[in-house]
């Protein structure tokens, strides 16, 4: 496991009922400029679907404000 992949394998462990309820925790404090946390959740929760982690995918995703410095 690289060390870069720890939330990748936090995410694939979750149950169904985890992933639901992290959505809807989440989706409490979305604010008006955007939901980069879901958008990057559903991001690598699709990886996990196709089996396949692709960082340099999820780096290139459509995040906005701050969130894009701390991803550099």
């Amino acid at each position: 496991m690289r060390s870069s992949d720890g939330i990748f394998q936090l995410i694939k462990s979750l149950t169904r009922q985890e992933k639901s309820y992290f959505k809807k925790f989440a989706g409490a404090f979305i604010s008006e400029e955007g939901n980069n946390y879901l958008l990057l959740f559903d991001e690598i929760a699709s990886q996990i679907r196709n089996n396949n982690y692709d960082e340099q995918k999820i780096k290139n995703g459509n995040y906005s404000g701050k969130f894009i410095k701390n991803c550099e």
